[in-house]
């Protein structure tokens, strides 16, 4: 499953440091392994895209794997994709890990609830981010009632690693990459996700959280974004995988629009 690519501009330096010259790559605003579409041209140098490689890998490869091969979500390296994967059954009072090819497994996408943005609610914030919960969303494979028999078993499990706030600096590159397309990166003032997204802070959940209530509604559409200026500062909304049911809405603080801008 892909879906067609669509570029929303060329941009002329990085967006992150504001380099310019000849090597600047394209940046895919949604990952490619997340069948985003999204690009802008010339918008990331190389360094910076080594840096966001690096957390986007730790959710295509680790948190999302599992959802990412029973969709057949895009990958440039198909011959290392797995072929099997595990999950735990309970029989006889002990557990009992049992590894199948994607076809067999309860192959089910986890995606974490966090606190709303510390920075919106005003809530006591340190540092990272805090997952208060999860929902697990069946995306392939038999019926559970067909596992179970199987497997003779009366439960089954399974995990997604979700390795430090690799996710949700993704969701802060997504917000602020769809944020330079709709505004330009020269209307855009201040960017409060710059750091944590670029690793200088681990201030992510200040800026980055789940939404309390949900404005975008289930679609055709594979991932939903929307961009819109409150009180003179950028707030975009996300749901990823918005063709399922209960997918929860991310909401992210990306910065502030230029006086400039607002006066057009």
């Amino acid at each position: 499953m892909k879906i067609s690519r669509q570029v929303l501009g060329k941009i002329g330096k990085c967006i992150y440091c504001g380099k310019i010259d000849k090597s600047l790559r394209k940046e895919h605003i949604v990952p490619y392994g997340l069948n985003g579409p999204w690009e802008l041209l010339e918008a990331s140098c190389d360094k910076c895209a080594k840096i966001t490689s690096l957390f986007e890998k730790d959710v295509l490869k680790k948190s999302l794997i599992v959802p990412r091969v029973a969709l057949n979500l895009p990958t440039r390296r198909k011959k290392q994709r797995p072929k099997k994967f595990n999950f735990t059954v309970e029989r006889n009072g002990k557990k009992e890990v049992i590894e199948v090819p994607i076809m067999e497994h309860f192959a089910v996408m986890i995606l974490p609830i966090t606190k709303f943005p510390a920075y919106l609610d005003g809530h006591k914030y340190e540092k990272g981010i805090n997952i208060i919960g999860s929902i697990a969303i069946k995306v392939g494979g038999p019926p559970v009632e067909q596992i179970l028999k199987k497997y003779d078993t009366k439960s089954l499990s399974i995990t997604a690693p979700w390795i430090g706030n690799s996710f949700d600096r993704m969701l802060a590159k997504i917000a602020y990459g769809f944020s330079v397309a709709k505004f330009g990166i020269d209307n855009i003032e201040e960017v409060y996700v710059l750091p944590a997204i670029l690793g200088q802070k681990e201030d992510v959940g200040n800026w980055i959280g789940t939404a309390k209530d949900t404005q975008l509604e289930n679609t055709k559409f594979f991932h939903l974004i929307q961009v819109e200026i409150i009180n003179g500062e950028i707030i975009v909304r996300m749901r990823l995988f918005a063709n399922y049911k209960n997918v929860p809405e991310y909401l992210a603080v990306v910065g502030k629009i230029s006086k400039k801008f607002l006066i057009k």
